[in-house]
Protein backbone atom coordinates (compact mmCIF):
# COMPACT_ATOMS: atom_id res chain seq x y z
CA UNK A 1 0.00 0.00 0.00
CA UNK A 2 2.92 2.34 0.65
CA UNK A 3 4.05 1.88 -2.97
CA UNK A 4 0.83 3.50 -4.12
CA UNK A 5 -0.63 2.80 -7.55
CA UNK A 6 0.78 -0.46 -8.94
CA UNK A 7 2.21 -1.49 -5.58
CA UNK A 8 0.23 -4.71 -5.44
CA UNK A 9 1.62 -5.71 -8.84
CA UNK A 10 5.17 -5.08 -7.63
CA UNK A 11 4.60 -7.11 -4.47
CA UNK A 12 2.92 -9.87 -6.49
CA UNK A 13 5.86 -10.14 -8.88
CA UNK A 14 8.45 -10.00 -6.10
CA UNK A 15 6.76 -12.61 -3.91
CA UNK A 16 5.04 -14.66 -6.63
CA UNK A 17 1.79 -14.39 -4.68
CA UNK A 18 -1.41 -14.08 -6.67
CA UNK A 19 -2.68 -10.47 -6.77
CA UNK A 20 -6.13 -11.67 -5.64
CA UNK A 21 -4.57 -13.06 -2.47
CA UNK A 22 -2.79 -9.77 -1.81
CA UNK A 23 -6.02 -7.81 -2.33
CA UNK A 24 -7.86 -10.09 0.05
CA UNK A 25 -5.14 -9.59 2.67
CA UNK A 26 -5.34 -5.81 2.31
CA UNK A 27 -9.13 -5.96 2.73
CA UNK A 28 -8.69 -8.03 5.90
CA UNK A 29 -6.20 -5.50 7.28
CA UNK A 30 -8.63 -2.66 6.55
CA UNK A 31 -11.41 -4.40 8.54
CA UNK A 32 -10.89 -3.44 12.23
CA UNK A 33 -13.20 -6.19 13.52
CA UNK A 34 -11.09 -8.80 11.77
CA UNK A 35 -8.00 -7.73 13.72
CA UNK A 36 -9.71 -8.06 17.12
CA UNK A 37 -10.38 -11.78 16.78
CA UNK A 38 -8.07 -14.51 18.00
CA UNK A 39 -8.60 -16.76 15.00
CA UNK A 40 -6.52 -16.57 11.85
CA UNK A 41 -8.87 -18.67 9.75
CA UNK A 42 -12.62 -18.96 9.79
CA UNK A 43 -14.01 -21.79 11.86
CA UNK A 44 -13.73 -25.08 9.99
CA UNK A 45 -11.16 -23.85 7.48
CA UNK A 46 -7.67 -25.18 7.09
CA UNK A 47 -6.25 -28.67 7.12
CA UNK A 48 -7.47 -31.25 9.58
CA UNK A 49 -4.87 -32.45 12.06
CA UNK A 50 -3.17 -35.77 11.41
CA UNK A 51 -4.70 -37.11 14.62
CA UNK A 52 -8.17 -36.38 13.21
CA UNK A 53 -7.34 -38.12 9.94
CA UNK A 54 -5.62 -41.11 11.59
CA UNK A 55 -6.95 -41.71 15.14
CA UNK A 56 -4.37 -44.41 15.94
CA UNK A 57 -1.37 -42.40 14.73
CA UNK A 58 0.15 -41.69 18.15
CA UNK A 59 -0.28 -45.28 19.31
CA UNK A 60 1.26 -46.57 16.08
CA UNK A 61 4.26 -44.24 16.40
CA UNK A 62 4.76 -45.19 20.04
CA UNK A 63 4.68 -48.87 19.13
CA UNK A 64 7.46 -48.25 16.60
CA UNK A 65 9.63 -46.35 19.08
CA UNK A 66 8.87 -48.42 22.20
CA UNK A 67 11.10 -51.45 21.41
CA UNK A 68 14.11 -49.20 20.81
CA UNK A 69 13.79 -46.82 23.77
Amino acid sequence: MSYGWGGMSVVSEATRIDPKTIRKGVQELDDPQRLNGHRIRKSGEGCKSLEDKHPTLLQDLESLVEPVT
